[in-house]
């Protein structure tokens, strides 16, 4: 039971019973993974997200840095690369690593090579800090 929920907002809602169907309502040439995320996760949104990282990045870049600041090396991102940010977050989330250099380790024991192929660290780490 959600005691918190009740105390906070009294009696839990009365939820109505699901009477659809539970299908895809849109027709799909292929069951290719991909092809799902891509109904969620289309071009004009890759390219929203992309414009509007670029537009925070630029304006963060315009403002005063440290002399060390990463940002001194922030360019603009590509919708391309903005997919290969978005490929490799959700890979983090699949492949378990104690801490964020560890998925560009070059070490033989440890190294998961799509990481350092895919984006270079600093790349991703730059791309991160200004990811809307």
């Amino acid at each position: 039971m959600y005691y918190w929920f009740i105390f906070l907002l009294g009696d839990p809602p009365v939820l109505a019973p699901f009477t659809g169907s539970s299908r895809l309502k849109v027709e799909m040439d292929s069951t290719d993974p991909i092809d799902f995320f891509k109904l969620f996760v289309d071009d004009a949104f890759i390219s929203r997200v992309t414009t509007e990282t670029n537009i925070y990045g630029h304006t963060k870049s315009m403002g005063p840095l440290s002399v060390h600041s990463r940002m001194k090396k922030w360019e603009p991102m590509t919708d391309c690369e903005m997919k290969v940010f978005l490929a490799i977050i959700i890979t983090v989330g699949l492949v378990y690593k104690s801490n964020l250099e560890d998925y560009w380790t070059t070490d033989l024991t440890t190294e998961t090579p799509f990481f350092g192929k895919t984006m270079p660290k600093d790349r991703f780490v730059i791309n991160s800090l200004y990811f809307l």
